[in-house]
């Protein structure tokens, strides 16, 4: 039974549009920070040297860090395995069938854990498609043990503490509530350790504390040349080792208490309910009602009111999905903790300007496009999925007022994380940096009048693509490739006819003394362009 229940885990969250997602997530960020040749562009704390891009250390870095974020991946993979059975209300028939306690909970946690774990193959497809379009000069061999060391030392550990956690506090309380908490809260403490860590001086010890063994990667090759860099396997030895069996052990025990306080029981933690005491009196009243009197408003603009009224309605239940919450918080603090990191670069120290915020907002794109692609497809499918699109055409409403609505909804995320990424630059010059030569103007222009409109764009591709699906999970596909497509043609093989890449703008300078000087003619009259084509 438990290689039954493995392999339905398995091919349960392979088959889930989150796994696919998160895949391209992992895969696009990767490739871009590959294939940026710029030496003063950090990400996550790692920026290009003069060692090779494909660097044993650098992959070694970039794996282990972006194992850490993975962690939001895996309160959807892992936390919920046990957890979406309590959603669905299925435990109870789960419970009553003939099955050992060790064959659900282990098959659950192994299955989600093998899927959370094939996520990873996108940073080693993203390092080789990465170094095959660029130059000699910034790449070096293949080196199998430059992914093998920390996918041993780093992502399998680090993955079987974090997932052991969520695991246990999804499983434990039956909810995911407080492991979404939990799961924010627990990156939230490991920055603040993370500074402490940083500030001590004994390097055995803090190599030692660092639950993940990421410190140990910047202890032990702080002194390797360049050449070291380029050959060298990623840094180990008898401390690193020793971290890594006393964070390892800390997983097993946390997944053995998890097994232990589990109640393999369906009404054990039910609590009972009074039954009210009903009359056997009843008394019957004679209501004298009159009929209300109805009147059918058809004018366009209380229409219009009406599909503003739908979307604020969709908008506030997608704001508080898993998938936005996760992707939010993935973007914003990628970008401030990338906006700190460069503040003080090889090239001096800089003015945190709102100039310098906004171009580290560039690459907010690779969380809005998987989220459109999602949150478009689930919008369109919506009535048929709940099997409810036969009433709704049935419904006195014009044709416009269903494909108007979900674009509006689309445009109400972007407005929205637009904004969270505008409150987080101001809320970071001011409060963080003591810097209060705020450009508000600079902020409402970059955001809502260059980037929306090239969000928009993204959103009416999805729209289109969808609509002429033959299903939900086809039109996933077909939106995904369109980007890749996209990617391909326009980014690696360097076509640059900006007027047949849709719903793109040339790219342009922004200076301090001048502003988008000359640029801005070329941005207003491209954004006129893509808007009628839209």
């Amino acid at each position: 039974m438990f290689y039954q229940i493995f392999l339905l885990e398995l091919k349960r969250n392979l088959k889930s549009p989150a796994f696919y997602i998160f895949f391209i997530i992992f895969l696009a960020t990767t490739l871009i920070f590959t294939l940026t040749t710029d030496p003063y562009t950090q990400f996550m704390g790692v920026a290009h040297g003069k060692e090779w891009h494909n660097a044993p250390i650098v992959i070694a870095q970039i794996m282990a860090r972006l194992g850490i974020f993975g962690l939001l991946f895996t309160m959807i993979l892992i936390g919920r395995s046990v957890a979406k059975d309590y959603e669905a209300n299925i435990h109870e028939l789960i419970f009553s069938r003939p099955i050992k306690k060790w064959d659900y909970l282990g098959g659950r946690f192994s299955g989600s854990f093998i899927a959370n774990l094939l996520l990873f193959i996108a940073i080693i497809l993203g390092f080789q498609i990465g170094i095959a379009f660029l130059g000699s000069e910034y790449s070096g061999n293949f080196q199998f043990g430059s992914y093998l060391l920390p996918l041993i030392f780093h992502i399998i550990p680090n993955l079987l503490l974090i997932g052991g956690v969520l695991f246990a506090l999804a499983t434990l309380t039956r909810k995911m509530t407080s492991t979404y908490l939990a799961g924010i809260a627990f990156l939230a403490i490991y920055a603040i350790i993370g500074v402490m860590l940083h500030r001590m001086d004994n390097e055995t010890l803090k190599v030692l504390l660092d639950p993940f063994g990421i410190t140990a990667l910047t202890v032990y090759s702080k002194y390797w040349t360049v050449a070291e860099m380029n050959q060298n396997l990623m840094p180990f030895n008898s401390v690193f080792l020793l971290n890594r069996l006393i964070w390892t052990s800390v997983s097993v025990l946390i997944l053995v208490y998890t097994y232990r306080r589990f109640k393999f029981v369906a009404f054990l933690e039910a609590k009972r309910k009074k039954l009210a005491v009903v009359s056997e009196k009843t008394e019957l009243k004679d209501y004298k009602l009159e009929a209300p009197v109805i009147s059918v408003q058809t004018t366009k603009l209380f229409t219009f009111t009406q599909c503003l009224s739908v979307s604020w309605v969709e908008l506030k239940r997608i704001i508080f999905h898993p998938a936005f919450l996760i992707l939010t918080f993935l973007a914003i603090s990628q970008i401030i903790t990338n906006f700190l990191g460069q503040l003080g670069n090889s090239s001096g120290s800089m003015y945190p300007f709102t100039s310098w915020y906004i171009r580290q907002t560039m690459h907010i794109w690779i969380y809005i496009m998987p989220m459109t692609i999602f949150f478009g497809g689930m919008l369109v499918w919506k009535e048929k999925d709940y099997n409810t699109d036969e009433i709704i055409n049935s419904l006195p409403i014009p044709n416009w007022f269903s494909y108007v609505n979900k674009l509006m909804t689309l445009i109400g995320i972007y407005i929205l994380y637009l904004g969270l990424t505008l409150i987080s630059g101001v809320v970071t010059q001011v409060f963080f940096l003591d810097f209060y030569d705020v450009e508000l103007g600079l902020y409402v222009k970059q955001f809502f009048g260059i980037d929306l409109l090239n969000y928009i764009h993204m959103a009416i591709v999805v729209l289109f693509i969808q609509n002429l699906s033959p299903n939900k999970y086809v039109g996933f596909f077909l939106s995904a490739l369109y980007f890749v497509l996209d990617l391909i043609i326009f980014e690696f093989l360097e076509f640059d006819n900006f007027l047949l890449r849709y719903g793109h703008i040339p790219d342009y300078i922004y200076s301090n003394i001048n502003g988008f000087g000359h640029y801005s003619q070329s941005i207003f009259w491209y954004n006129i362009y893509w808007l009628l084509f839209g």
